[in-house]
């Protein structure tokens, strides 16, 4: 144990401290210029994208390798500003497609994806345990001898994961199942979730934070197309019966589900009246033993399609979609705050006189809402985006992401832990399609707070922090740092204090989005105090406690019956 004697001055300190507000909510600023995270060799398209816990990302599509679509990762652990060498998850030789993503509350990313096995595409697998530095050898999750495409995944709270896809029986098309207990090193034996007596397709499954797994689908039911739904209370080993969502008498289509922190469920679909589709939902409360009366969250009169929705963290839902005015489609919005029970009249969020297409929809930690899009102008497909930080009531307008002069396709949107935004999308120009990504741009905030006072001759060191999306550098802006003392970028101040007096110094926190950061700072070094003495550092002998009483004798301290050793003298300040 170390002791320091100190002189009452090297105590005290004025300290003047502005400007640090932590901030309340992370809605972007802008967003960054578009990075290339594949290579442009040949068309890449279909990206997915996952973060981890820990704020990693991985993104997966399929590109062309020369001779056959392969499925590629690329992973990058600074909220999107680097991207790296993307890698084959999928093995050359045969086609795969319609990759998928999910990662686990252990941060292990699990990829899902059809291929072709040379009669028929067969559903596979490969994980990551290292935020997509390296990847597991593919294997088989269903079983061979007849097509399964449209493979989702999602991954539960226990870490564990359960895909879904459509399969052929060699009659019908059916929605099958399998669960992964071990990162998805083995996967169970497939199962059916729906019934054969008619087709089903388009499935999607969510896992709430009980575990209870839901998968929903699009089914015949010999004269139209209707929404229907099953749970697994244990793991995906069994599954319920089916239950119808959509009612019957005109087709519904493209079916979404999600669950909330309290384990209900809101299923999304878009259904027929007649001569329109409509948006339309229903709620579970109860592990998807029963469903509420479907809620209509579009307006008549005017198409309405390609649903999505998200639960924030506050338990409020926001769904998104397209919606025909006669000439173009906007994109709008609805956002429940009771469960589902009562929807907010539509908002538009997209600009009219733009055809608006691709919605997608994410949600942060601190219930931050960004809608994606992209939207037709005179010439090409532009990527949108706009925020809402008061539970979708009102939305900023809408953000040009993408570059003038090349169209977008496919966008797809996450929220990290520590609030960042990050797109990922398919760009095609110059006649060749390439994956970029961007990320919301966060002004700084300074969040620590004041630095203590220094004092003369003792070594210091004082970490200042900021948030900001990309991470923000500090550098002394005016003033004059004690003398000793120096700043650097990641906001260290630190060295050992040489002269006394009062420093009022400026720090700036910026990262390239406006406004910066800045903190003010009146940092007082005491000179010696008048008996001249300086402080002392006694170390104990090994395995010691400093024992008591001391006694200072010119300038030497003086133990009374035992040995210690001196590590500082007194010395007088005046020669």
């Amino acid at each position: 144990m170390k002791l320091r004697i100190l002189s009452a001055l090297a105590l005290s300190g004025a300290l003047i401290f502005t400007s640090i507000t932590p901030a309340a909510a992370v809605a972007p600023d802008g967003w960054s210029t578009p990075t290339d995270i594949s290579t442009t060799a040949s068309d890449a398209s279909h990206p997915q994208v996952a973060v981890a816990s820990d704020n990693t990302l991985v993104a997966v599509w399929t590109r062309s390798d020369g001779s056959n679509v392969i499925v590629q990762s690329s992973s990058s652990t600074d909220r999107g500003v680097t991207w790296s060498v993307p890698l084959d998850l999928s093995a050359a030789g045969q086609d795969a497609e319609d990759p998928q993503i999910a990662v686990a509350p252990n941060d292990t990313f699990t990829a899902v994806w059809d291929r072709f096995d040379g009669s028929n595409s067969i559903v596979q697998s490969s994980s990551s345990t290292d935020g997509g530095v390296t990847w597991s050898a593919p294997i088989d999750v269903s079983v061979a001898g007849q097509p399964a495409q449209t493979a989702q995944v999602s991954a539960a709270t226990d870490n564990s994961l359960t895909a879904v896809w459509r399969r052929n029986n060699g009659s019908r098309n059916v929605i099958q199942a399998s669960s992964s207990a071990d990162g998805g090193a083995t996967w169970s034996t497939p199962v059916d979730v729906s019934d054969d007596a008619r087709n089903s397709t388009t499935p999607q499954v969510t896992i709430a934070a009980d575990n209870t797994r839901t998968a929903v689908w699009r089914r015949n039911s010999g004269s139209n197309q209707i929404i229907q739904a099953s749970t697994s209370t244990d793991n995906g080993i069994t599954w319920s019966v089916p239950a119808d969502l959509s009612a019957a008498g005109q087709d519904s289509d493209t079916p979404q589900i999600s669950a909330a922190p309290d384990n209900s469920l809101t299923a999304l679909w878009e259904r027929s009246d007649g001569s329109d589709g409509i948006v339309q939902v229903s709620t579970s409360n109860d592990s998807g033993a029963s469903w509420s009366v479907p809620v209509d969250l579009s307006a008549a009169g005017g198409t309405a399609v390609q649903g999505q929705i998200t639960v924030a963290a506050d338990g409020s839902r926001t769904a998104v979609w397209l919606r025909g005015n006669g000439s173009e489609r906007i994109a709008q919005v609805s956002t429940s705050t009771d469960g589902g029970a009562t929807w907010s009249a539509a908002i538009d969020i997209s600009a009219i006189g733009e055809n608006a297409r691709e919605p997608q929809l994410a949600a942060t930690p601190d219930n931050t809402l960004v809608a994606v899009w992209h939207r037709q102008d005179s010439g090409d497909r532009i990527l949108q985006a706009s925020f809402s930080t008061d539970q979708g009531v009102t939305w900023s307008p809408a953000a040009d992401i993408s570059a003038v002069g090349s169209d977008t396709a496919g966008p797809e949107i996450v929220a990290a832990a520590d609030g960042a935004f990050t797109i990922v999308w398919a760009l095609t120009t110059g006649g060749t399609q390439v994956i970029q990504s961007a990320f919301g741009l966060v002004a700084p905030e300074i969040t620590s707070a004041a630095p203590p006072a220094p004092a003369l001759e003792t070594a210091y060191s004082f970490q200042l922090t900021a948030t900001g999306i990309a991470t923000p550098t500090f550098a002394v802006s005016s003033g004059t740092l004690p003398t000793g003392l120096t700043l650097s970028a990641d906001g260290l101040l630190s060295g050992t204090p040489t002269a006394a007096g009062e420093f009022t110094f400026t720090v700036t926190a910026s990262n390239g989005t406006l406004p910066d950061a800045t903190a003010t700072y009146t940092l007082t070094t005491p000179a010696l105090d008048p008996a001249g003495e300086e402080p002392l550092e006694l170390l104990p002998p090994t395995g010691q406690s400093l024992p008591v009483p001391l006694m200072i004798v010119g300038g030497v301290v003086l133990l009374i019956g035992a040995g210690l050793l001196v590590v500082s003298r007194m010395r007088n300040a005046k020669k």
